[in-house]
């Protein structure tokens, strides 16, 4: 098992809770691929779809060369995808019920998945994040406005 999610999952399996341990996993793999491509700004899907997409992705399984490496890639997307739809969306709700052989199967693909995130190349894209505000390096190049002004679009202090 991969080291995070084995770390994320032991006491809860230790202490016979399966299910809240797949949703501990699920969380655990959520942060590898926050930490991985640098994509702190997005949650869930839309994290798994920006980090894996067919189309500029910031983590890539392969060398996308060809069609067969896109649709590889497009494929392990939605991988991710469904275990943050499947899994983790209803963990935060409700833990699902069923034989504790289904959780562990669970964690095994979440596991995986864990791994083929460590093993991905990173591309040029790692952490861009075009809706972030700039901040300068030194108060002169960010200065605040005075308090009851207002900012306008420009980044201009305006009267109000």
């Amino acid at each position: 098992m991969h080291p995070k999610i084995a770390e994320a999952v032991g006491d809860l399996m230790a202490n016979g809770h399966p299910w809240e341990a797949v949703f501990a996993a699920c969380k655990s793999l959520v942060l590898l691929v926050k930490e991985r491509s640098g994509r702190h700004d997005l949650d869930g899907v839309p994290l798994m779809r920006q980090v894996f997409s067919r189309h500029k992705p910031v983590l890539r399984f392969n060398a996308l060369q060809s069609v067969t490496d896109s649709d590889e890639q497009e494929g392990m997307m939605h991988l991710y995808e469904g275990v943050i739809m499947a899994l983790r969306n209803p963990g935060g709700h409700s833990f699902p019920t069923g034989p504790s052989s289904r959780a562990s199967q669970y964690l095994q693909l979440i596991s995986m998945l864990a791994e083929r995130a460590d093993e991905a190349s990173l591309t040029a894209a790692r952490g861009s994040d075009t809706h972030a505000p700039k901040v300068a390096a030194t108060p002169a190049e960010n200065p605040q406005p005075l308090a009851g002004s207002m900012v306008l679009d420009d980044g201009r202090a305006g009267c109000g």
